[in-house]
C-alpha cells in the first residue's frame, strides 16, 4: 500500500513539474490566468452544481483572449491539430531482433507502469463508490485496445487517476463517461480545430495544476509520523527516485523491493501453522463483506490472525469505513498489539 501511496504521490509531483515549462517567461498575464483558472476551478462548483468547472474556466479563458487579443501562447503555438480522422495501416518496421532489442527496453517500462496505473486507478474508484471491478478484464482490455491503436498511429495508454478521480466527483460512474470524454477530445480536434487551437496554455496548466493538486495524497504527510518508520522509508524512497529518475517504472520497483526485504525479514521472526479449510477458496480481505447486507451490529475477530504491515492496517480501516457510511457499527477485537496502536494512532477507530 505504501508502494502504490508513493506512485500516486510521485505521479502528482511529476504533472506539477510538467506544467513549470510552460510559464517559463511567460509574463504576469499568464500567471494571472493560471490563477484565474484555479479560482474557477475550485469556486464554481460551490456555486453551481453539475457543471463541469475545468471545462468552463478553459472555455472562459479562451473567449478573452480571443475577445481582448492577448498575446498568449496556446496550443497552436506548441503542437500542430492534425484535424483527420486516424486511419488504419501497418507500420513499416523491419520485423527482426534488432527492431525488438530496440523497442523492448522502452515498452516493458510503459507495460508495467501503464499496468500499475490501470490497477491503482480501479482501486480509487472501487474505494470512491463502493464497487468491484474485475482486474484481469481491465488488463485484458487494455493491452488489446493498445495492440489495435498501433495500427492507427496512436501511443499506448492507461486509466489516468487525477483525470478518473475529476470524473467520479463530477458524477460520473457508467462507461458512456469515458465515451463521452473520448469522442468530445476527437471532435474537438476534427471539427473544433480551430477553437482548439486557440487555447490558452495557462489555462491548461491550471487545470493540470488542479489535477496535480487532487491526485496527490495529502493525507499521507498528515500520517507520516503515525506510520512504522519503516514504510515511511518505502513510500519515500518511492517518491523520491521517480521525481529524481522521471521514471515511474523504476521507482515502483525500488519500492516493491524494499518492502519484499521488510516483510522477509518480518517473517523471519515469527512461526506459524497454516490450516486450510478444504475448498479452495481465496478472496481479497475486502472482498469478503457485504455491507449493506449484514446486520447492523458486527464484530470483526482477529484473535487467531495477525495484522504485520500498513497495508494490513489500511484493509481494516476500509472496512470499518464502508460499515460506517452505512450507519452500522463495528467492533474489532482480538487484534494484534502493534496494529492495535497503529490505528489507534491514526484515529480511525475514534468515534
Amino acid at each position: 500500500m505504501v508502494v502504490i501511496t508513493g506512485f500516486v504521490n510521485a505521479l502528482a509531483i511529476l504533472i506539477f513539474m510538467a506544467q513549470l515549462p510552460h510559464l517559463e517567461g511567460a509574463g504576469l498575464l499568464a500567471y494571472g490566468m493560471v490563477a484565474a483558472t484555479l479560482l474557477i476551478v475550485y469556486g464554481l462548483p460551490r456555486v453551481v452544481k453539475g457543471v463541469p468547472a475545468a471545462l468552463a474556466a478553459v472555455v472562459l479563458m479562451t473567449i478573452l483572449t480571443v475577445v481582448f487579443g492577448w498575446h498568449l501562447q496556446n496550443v497552436g503555438d506548441i503542437g500542430h491539430l492534425v484535424g483527420h480522422l486516424p486511419y488504419f495501416h501497418i507500420p513499416r518496421v523491419p520485423v527482426s531482433f534488432h527492431t525488438l532489442a530496440v523497442v523492448f527496453p522502452y515498452a516493458v517500462p510503459i507495460a508495467v507502469v501503464g499496468s500499475l496505473q490501470t490497477l491503482l486507478t480501479a482501486t480509487v474508484v472501487g474505494d470512491m463508490t463502493s464497487t468491484k471491478s474485475d482486474k484481469d478484464r481491465e488488463i485484458r482490455g487494455q493491452g488489446v485496445a493498445n495492440l489495435a491503436s498501433g495500427f492507427f498511429g496512436a501511443m499506448a495508454g492507461s486509466a489516468m487517476t487525477g483525470q478518473t478521480i475529476i470524473s467520479v466527483e463530477l458524477g460520473g460512474r457508467k462507461r458512456l463517461a469515458t465515451f463521452i470524454a473520448g469522442a468530445f477530445l476527437i471532435t474537438l480536434i476534427v471539427v473544433l480545430r480551430a477553437w482548439g487551437s486557440v487555447v490558452p496554455v495557462a489555462a491548461l496548466v491550471g487545470v493540470m495544476f488542479m489535477v496535480a493538486t487532487n491526485t496527490f495524497e495529502w493525507k499521507s504527510l498528515r500520517d507520516l509520523h503515525k506510520i512504522p518508520r519503516f514504510d515511511a522509508v518505502v513510500m519515500i524512497s518511492t517518491v523520491v527516485t521517480v521525481v529524481v529518475t522521471n521514471d515511474l517504472a523504476l521507482g515502483v520497483l525500488l519500492g516493491v523491493i524494499l518492502s519484499a526485504v521488510g516483510f522477509g525479514w518480518q517473517m523471519t521472526r515469527i512461526h506459524a501453522e497454516i490450516h486450510s479449510l478444504g475448498d479452495g477458496t481465496m478472496m481479497p480481505f475486502v472482498d469478503l463483506f457485504d455491507v449493506a447486507g449484514d446486520p447492523d451490529s458486527v464484530i470483526l475477530d482477529f484473535r487467531h490472525s495477525h495484522v504485520w504491515d500498513h497495508a494490513g492496517v489500511i484493509g481494516i480501516q476500509k472496512i470499518v469505513e464502508k460499515y460506517r457510511l452505512h450507519a452500522k457499527t463495528i467492533e474489532i477485537r482480538g487484534l494484534n498489539t502493534e496494529s492495535a496502536e497503529l490505528m489507534h494512532r491514526l484515529d480511525w477507530l475514534a468515534g
